[in-house]
């Protein structure tokens, strides 16, 4: 993997084509997502759609089925993928993003993302949640969660490696914050859409 720029670019084969530029999106609640482009040049048939959000937008987009996914050794079968438009993310090398890989694909994995190897071990088994390390966490609708404290309140952040920010706070907090002088403004962030 290669993570500058904060985010993890991986290399995906879609079938016996590839290597493809995916990112790995911890915020995205589907399991794949395909650039259309790329869904056109495979010649891939559309079986139904979806509605997809960015965080603040919520369209209906198309969906395909691809028959087989291949992240280095783990080869994942029958991956429902969001066709849309992926030019517009930027990426650690500058490239032309082919996709995105959502948090679901790995449902049934351990999924370890080590920066400072710039690798992902993926593998089968169960975490001990009390084990030292381990920061138990909530699956908001495909979202990894954790709550943090931040004054006296306890709130949910979803972490998405496919935000520039580093955690995510909801709309509903920050208005609560704001109120209760903890959480002052210092910018503003335009969807991609």
């Amino acid at each position: 993997m290669n993570h500058s720029a904060r985010r993890v670019d991986v290399s995906v084969f879609l079938g016996d084509r590839g290597p493809f530029l995916f990112q790995l999106d911890t915020g995205a609640s589907m399991q794949a997502c395909i650039d259309d482009d790329l869904a056109r040049e495979l010649g891939l048939e559309v079986v139904g759609s979806a509605l997809n959000s960015d965080g603040r937008t919520t369209r209906r987009v198309e969906h395909v089925a691809l028959e087989s996914l291949r992240l280095g050794d783990a080869v994942f079968r029958d991956v429902t993928a969001l066709v849309d438009d992926y030019s517009m993310v930027p990426t650690s090398s500058g490239e032309p993003l082919d996709g995105l890989l959502g948090f679901t694909l790995f449902e049934e994995l351990l999924l370890t993302i080590d920066y400072p190897r710039e690798r992902l071990v993926l593998r089968r088994g169960v975490l001990d949640r009390r084990a030292e390390g381990v920061v138990p966490f909530d699956d908001d609708g495909g979202i990894p969660t954790v709550r943090l404290m931040i004054g006296p309140r306890r709130l949910p952040f979803g972490i998405d490696t496919g935000m520039d920010s580093t955690i995510r706070l909801y709309d509903s907090d920050v208005g609560d914050l704001a109120r209760g002088g903890d959480a002052p403004v210092v910018g503003l962030e335009r969807s991609v859409y």
